[in-house]
């Protein structure tokens, strides 16, 4: 369910992302008469098209999980760097934390982070190919996003 409710999302990540000038601005164009972003969903369904070329949606199933490890992976460093960045602003919730070398490092990160690390070492032992596809897309996006940065520039 996780990996259709990303698939489904994949649309509307692109359509902000081209609102927010870190792809294309043109993505993010709304139908006149059916008020959709229907370029988005048209990028995203053929980007979801060439998963499954192959034949299998376990392509475009694995590559999404495999994202999302290291997107959370991600979070949980965001975590730690906000928590120190804002240490003064108001928080209605807080985890406990530990403090080292005066940074202070959430319990929760420490563990999301041993634990996401973990996978995604057993995902590149075990699911290679995959990994590649994900550092390719990871690879892609960076590119667009610095031709999209370097022609706001222009």
């Amino acid at each position: 369910m996780s990996v259709n409710a990303g698939i489904v999302d994949f649309s509307r990540s692109i359509y902000v992302m081209g609102e927010d000038g870190l792809l294309p601005s043109r993505l993010s164009s709304i139908h006149g008469r059916y008020r959709t972003p229907y370029l988005a969903i048209i990028t995203s369904s053929l980007i979801a098209m060439l998963f499954v070329i192959p034949g299998s949606v376990e392509l475009i199933a694995d590559s999404y999980a495999i994202a999302s490890t290291i997107v959370y992976l991600m979070t949980m460093i965001a975590l730690i760097m906000f928590r120190n960045k804002e240490p003064y602003l108001m928080r209605y919730f807080k985890t406990r934390s530990i403090t080292i070398r005066r940074v202070e490092v959430p319990i929760v990160s420490i563990i999301g982070i041993i634990v996401y690390a973990f996978s995604i070492i057993l995902i590149a032992l075990f699911k290679s190919i995959y990994v590649l596809v994900v550092l390719s897309w990871l690879l892609i996006g960076i590119l667009l996003y610095l031709l999209s940065k370097s022609s706001r520039h222009t």
